[in-house]
């Protein structure tokens, strides 16, 4: 008769995967940063960009895409949507291939409301957690984001 195989698929020597435990963590932040926006018609992924374009002046895709650590493809996705919404608009570019991004007056009125709800949700999870746990959070995510970012 032969031994049964061995199933360390079940329990892993090395522990939980850290990927699922990440996107578990950043559902969980997700729910809550969306929860607060939710009036601005805006979720957390959405903020950040608009964020991004108030900060970077006339930023292509490309380029907000560097910024937040996305693919250039998820970002184009994800500003159709301020776009129908007439929070941003494309700024002419005399290089055709360049598409920069820009608020239009609708998305420079969200934005300050919008922020006053996003930092009620950061206020949230530093009450839920502790602010000495954010800030231990913030290091070791910091740390991580350089380390795995460097091994792609």
């Amino acid at each position: 008769m032969s031994k049964p195989v061995q199933e360390s698929w079940k329990s892993p020597p090395s522990g939980n995967c850290f990927c699922s435990l990440l996107r578990r963590v950043s559902r969980n932040a997700t729910n809550i940063y969306d929860r607060h926006l939710e009036p601005t018609g805006l979720t957390v992924t959405q903020y950040a960009l608009l964020v991004n374009i108030a900060r970077n002046t006339a930023a292509t895709p490309t380029e907000l895409a560097e910024i937040l650590g996305m693919d250039r493809t998820t970002v184009k996705r994800d500003l159709a949507p301020l776009e129908r919404m007439g929070l941003i608009d494309t700024v002419s570019h005399s290089d055709k291939r360049f598409r920069p991004v820009a608020l239009t007056p609708a998305g420079k009125t969200l934005l300050p409301i919008a922020y006053e709800r996003w930092a009620a949700a950061q206020e949230d999870i530093i009450d839920l957690l502790g602010i000495r746990q954010v800030e231990n959070l913030r290091k070791i995510l910091a740390i991580t984001i350089e380390t795995l970012g460097a091994a792609r």
